[in-house]
């Protein structure tokens, strides 16, 4: 296993489905984290394994989400494209995507996500014609005055 590097720039993509982070369940006295956001976390963590466990430690951040989805097999034609009548843009809302990609990165590629001084999203359908599978694109950078915007 290589040790965590320090980077100016760290660009992750997360193939699969993006999912929205879900409060802990509770069974009894004990809390649990939803399966699928469970799952998810592990989609993020890995991708940052793979990226080879950068780090962005002690600094303003800015972070860059783009939560790309499959449109559900109802919602496409025969030839892929999208029925008329399909929702324009995915449902879960945006807060509660960046959160599980944020609190997945705690502790690895920053310190803590109080460090996201900035914060950009943007969620939407896959490009039929050019894309294949649903991913969230994640880009982390130092921001500040001294570093610019």
């Amino acid at each position: 296993m290589s040790s965590p590097t320090t980077h100016e720039q760290v660009g992750l993509v997360v193939p699969g489905q993006p999912q929205p982070w879900e409060r802990a369940r509770r069974n009894g006295n004990r809390y649990f984290l939803a399966p699928r956001s469970s799952e998810f976390r592990d989609r993020v963590v890995t991708a940052w394994r793979v990226e080879g466990r950068p780090t962005l430690d002690g600094q303003l951040l800015k972070v860059d989400l783009l939560f790309v989805f499959a449109h559900a097999p109802s919602n496409l034609k025969k030839d892929g494209t999208p029925r008329a009548a399909a929702p324009v843009l995915p449902y879960p809302d945006l807060d509660n995507l960046a959160k599980g990609v944020l609190d997945a990165l705690n502790g690895l590629l920053y310190d803590d996500d109080s460090q996201v001084a900035r914060l950009s999203l943007g969620k939407r359908f896959l490009y039929p014609a050019h894309e294949l599978e649903p991913r969230t694109d994640v880009s982390v950078m130092p921001w500040g005055p001294d570093v610019g915007t």
